[in-house]
């Protein structure tokens, strides 16, 4: 397929897919911790901005919710409009980062539509409560690409702004605290793999990391992390990669025959296009020219799972398996995958990449049918309950029968009635009805 009408395509689907959710989308509604920002909001903005909430100094996050309550109030929608617009940014940074890395439109185009409806992160798409890991990931995804054009270009401008936007990564989620630190592993990899140091670029981003750590323990200061258990944490970790693999390579985290399935045939047409001794040198070259992102994919990968198990591990060792800290991982391996089979396809035969186009268009698709059965599951039980929650709490007239209305775990773990009535008297227009 020529590349005009791959990216066509690609816009196409996109396009489609974003029409499709937003409309979906409009089912949902608030959730467990979005009462307490509403509530913080409405008692004072200015600590809700900078104080941070579970240890996350998120001002930028708290920023956009603020503003994003003063112009929708209890209009739900909006809300995920904006989620899922960053998402989408998410997504084609993400076709274009593949696309300067492997220099194979064809491999962007099929990893970022694995990336773009996904069963392993979908609860993030489901609550505007996860919008701090979506605009963590945007910053991240714009510095990684601000860099590359920097190496590309040669203008120190956007090495600057590269800094700027993992900066910025940190005061969205308290998970990108420490990312410039492994971007800099991917610089000392580079350095290792060329010989070459290159001083400015290792300067910008420790001071990066600097100036975010300071200034994060300044307005945090323990942090979201207190005393734990490391046999927790490090379970917590090697359990959740696991669950993750599994789910991304299948579809579904139950699908582990499935998955062992593909390992087997993979492993079988790797061999049979490494037969040749000048396949294999090809193969070998390519694969060392990307050792230093190969590191730098898999780190993330870690990294972003040992900070959900240094925080939630203690709350309870099931989170590992929860869609909602999986989005960041799941970048990461995607973007290792992505490497893996670009320097594969260099060495493989036609009907391997015909099997390997099957294999993901078939992933694409699995995808999509596994996510719409978590929308429908969440919408039943948590959404529209909720909602009608809601308005049984608005709509009863009197204090007394206000008090006697039960508020179950999905919809707040500690608030009353009368603070969710509090919410509703003090915002400038009602839910809507339907």
């Amino acid at each position: 397929m020529k590349k005009p009408v791959l990216l066509k395509t690609w816009w196409v689907i996109v396009i489609f897919c974003f029409l499709v959710e937003l409309i979906l989308l409009c089912r949902t509604f608030f959730f467990h911790d979005e009462w307490t920002f509403i509530h913080q909001i409405l008692l004072s903005p200015i600590s809700f901005i900078l104080t941070p909430h579970n240890g996350h100094f998120w001002p930028l996050f708290a920023g956009i919710y603020f503003l994003m309550y003063r112009l929708f109030s209890l209009n739900y929608w909006p809300y995920e409009t904006v989620l899922l617009v960053v998402h989408f940014a998410n997504v084609y940074l993400l076709y274009l980062i593949i696309g300067l890395l492997s220099k194979n439109k064809f491999v962007a185009f099929c990893f970022s539509l694995v990336f773009l409806v996904s069963s392993v992160y979908w609860e993030v798409l489901f609550s505007a409560s996860t919008l701090p890991t979506v605009l963590c990931l945007f910053f991240i995804n714009f510095g990684i690409y601000l860099y590359m054009i920097y190496k590309k270009r040669k203008q120190r401008k956007y090495l600057y702004l590269s800094g700027v936007s993992f900066l910025t990564s940190g005061f969205s989620w308290g998970a990108g605290l420490f990312f410039p630190s492994i971007f800099i592993l991917l610089l000392i990899a580079k350095i290792a793999s060329r010989k070459k140091i290159r001083s400015k670029e290792l300067l910008v981003y420790l001071l990066v990391q600097g100036i975010l750590f300071l200034i994060y323990i300044y307005f945090s200061g323990k942090g979201a992390v207190g005393v734990f258990d490391l046999n927790k944490v490090i379970l917590f970790t090697v359990s959740g990669i696991k669950w993750l693999i599994v789910s991304f390579y299948t579809s579904s985290p139950g699908f582990t025959k499935i998955f062992f399935v593909i390992v087997v045939v993979f492993v079988f047409l790797l061999y049979q296009s490494l037969r040749t001794k000048r396949n294999w040198i090809t193969f070998r070259g390519d694969l060392f020219v990307d050792i230093p992102w190969l590191i730098f994919a898999l780190s993330g990968v870690f990294y972003f799972y040992l900070i959900s198990a240094l925080s939630r591990s203690q709350i309870d060792m099931r989170l590992a398996f929860s869609s909602r800290y999986t989005y960041l991982p799941l970048y990461f391996l995607v973007v290792f995958s992505s490497l893996v089979v670009d320097c594969w396809l260099s060495v493989a035969s036609l009907r391997t990449k015909k099997i390997l186009f099957v294999y993901f268009l078939a992933l694409f698709f699995a995808n999509i049918y596994f996510f719409r059965i978590y929308y429908r599951s969440w919408t039943e039980t948590i959404s529209l309950p909720n909602k009608k929650l809601f308005l049984q709490i608005v709509h009863t007239a009197s204090d007394e029968e206000r008090a006697k209305i039960t508020i179950p775990s999905t919809f707040h773990d500690f608030y009353k009635p009368e603070d969710i009535y509090f919410i509703f008297s003090h915002s400038r227009q009602s839910v809507s009805q339907r």
